[in-house]
């Protein structure tokens, strides 16, 4: 069973990245302000649903927040295809994005703060890389730990159609991530990867997602690959699109 969640939790938390270019091609290169296309202000009842490409479908909504001077903290429910997980999660407006603790079921992910996972201000195809240390709580009593390591790649503008229109200009987000989860004498790895496309307009309309998951090597459960497409949503209060 343990292999199970931590392949599905590893698939949801995948948002967006590996290197496309090595340090001394990414350095010539200008920095680019993302803070237009990643920064939001959400509120609580706030809600998106996707598409998944096997005909189901991914909500995630907005069920509490707490605004700081300069951050909010939210958490976020998703639902996907019937998988439920609430995430804690922080933007610091006009800065960088964060990711706090996670609970799927009987399964939690604890982190004392949210930590930094993507700086808005990116070089093209140069990967920020993050790495997380976790403590994993099961039913209530402490299972072991975990490391949530990855890189975002913001790979470039480009443009991209959806049942929702033509959008030129997208952002064009790519993550590698491994959550490496110890229990005992055993070691849980999930590995994912996806690719985002987030526009002014809308926020992120498609999602490309996979995950494999392993036990002590030996390979477990493949979660995708699925295409997830943005239907509609909420946004302060104000339905999407």
């Amino acid at each position: 069973m343990k292999s199970r969640w931590v392949a599905w939790i590893a698939a949801v938390l995948a948002v967006g990245g590996i290197g496309l270019a090595d340090e001394s091609s990414a350095a010539k290169v200008a920095k680019v302000d993302l803070t237009d296309y990643l920064d939001s202000f959400p509120q609580v009842g706030d809600f998106r649903v996707y598409n998944r490409s096997d005909g189901e479908t991914l909500t995630g909504e907005i069920l509490d927040l707490l605004e700081h001077k300069k951050s909010t903290e939210y958490e976020t429910e998703y639902n996907d295809a019937g998988e439920l997980e609430q995430d804690f999660s922080e933007i610091v407006h006009g800065k960088e994005d964060r990711v706090g603790t996670a609970i799927a079921g009987d399964v939690v992910f604890a982190v004392a703060h949210p930590k930094r996972v993507q700086s808005f201000l990116v070089v093209p195809g140069r990967p920020q890389k993050y790495k997380i240390g976790l403590t994993v709580f099961y039913q209530g009593t402490k299972a072991g730990r975990a490391t949530l390591a990855g890189a975002n790649t913001f790979v470039g503008f480009e443009s991209i159609s959806t049942p929702l229109g033509d959008f030129v200009q997208v952002a064009h987000m790519h993550r590698e991530q491994t959550l490496t989860v110890k229990i005992g004498h055993s070691v849980l790895l999930a590995v994912s990867t996806s690719d985002s496309w987030v526009t002014l307009e809308l926020g992120t309309v498609f999602v490309h997602r996979l995950s494999q998951s392993y036990e002590d090597g030996v390979a477990l459960e493949a979660f995708g690959p699925f295409d997830y497409t943005f239907d509609h949503g909420q946004y302060q209060g104000v339905p999407v699109p």
